[in-house]
Parts: C-alpha cells; structure tokens; sequence
C-alpha cells in the first residue's frame, strides 16, 4: 500500500494540536471500495489505531480494521465478533448438564 495523508494541509502531524503529542488514538478513514460504471463511487469505513511520539513527528499503526461491506459502518477499535472454541462450549455444556443432573436429584430426595 502507498498513499500519503493530509492533516489540514500537512503531510504530518509534527507541530499540530498538542493532543497528538506523545499519544495513542483512532484516526477513521474512508477509501474507494469500487467504481461502477464511472459514476457512482462506492466507499468502505475503517478505522486505524495510531501511536506518536513525542513531538508528532513519527506515527506508529498499531491496529487497524475495517468493513468489507460496502458503506457499512465500523466502531473504532471494532474487530470480528469471536466465536467460541469447541473446547469452551463443550465445557459449558457439561456444566449445564452436571447442573441439571444435581437439580434431578435434589428433587428426588425432597419426594422421598
């Protein structure tokens, strides 16, 4: 990927707000998904989170994501929804059971 920035007509945030000084943040970013017949631009949203230094001359990425969907939105710092390992939910199965089984008994020794 290549591609340069413009910050309010910089190239860098060196000597900007000094909230970008020495910190951590989400930047959001639009790009062209797709160009359908030359007319209608179709965007993607995503987000980058960035780390500077001390006087905003050098950014670091230190995550980044987006929506493949077109035009769909993105939370910053949103990433795939995890799904659980078989092992996890084989786990809280047999629980559930065990559960189950110990309620089954307990009632069973209520009636005697």
């Amino acid at each position: 990927f290549t591609g340069s920035a413009d910050f309010n007509g910089r190239t860098s945030l060196a000597g900007a707000a000094p909230a970008w000084s020495n910190a951590t943040g989400y930047v959001g970013v639009k790009f062209l998904a797709a160009d359908f017949n030359g007319s209608d631009a179709v965007y993607n949203y995503g987000w980058i989170k960035l780390q500077t230094n001390v006087d905003a001359s050098q950014l670091t990425v230190l995550a980044f994501g987006y929506n493949d969907v077109d035009g769909g939105a993105i939370s910053a710092g949103q990433g795939p929804t995890p799904v659980p390992e078989p092992a996890t939910s084989a786990a809280l199965l047999a629980l559930g059971a065990a559960g189950l089984v110990a309620y089954r008994q307990r009632k069973q020794l209520r009636r005697a």
